[in-house]
């Protein structure tokens, strides 16, 4: 049995107001957790390079990179929620 993560960028809500992450910490800190693998959709042809090239460089992130990821993204949490019918944010 493996672990699938998905929703990594959250559809894109992860970058508004100001890019809170990029798509390189997204990836990053995903990676980083006990996964077998992540899904991410994509627009276009350079997204994909984009996500081979962050996935070619991964390094594992330490528990501050983690940290301070966490922090980054936790005002944000109950928007980021969306697919959980957690949120009313469209």
């Amino acid at each position: 049995m493996g672990i699938i993560g998905m929703k990594i960028p959250a559809r894109g809500r992860i970058f508004d107001n100001g890019e809170i992450i990029s798509m390189k910490e997204a990836m990053s800190y995903t990676l980083s957790l006990p996964v077998s693998t992540i899904i991410i959709g994509i627009k276009d042809i350079a997204q994909l390079e984009e996500n081979i090239q962050i996935a070619q460089e991964f390094v594992q992130l330490s528990a501050e990179d983690m940290l301070a990821i966490e922090e980054k993204v936790e005002p944000y949490y109950e928007r980021l929620m969306f697919f959980k019918g957690l949120s009313n944010w469209p």
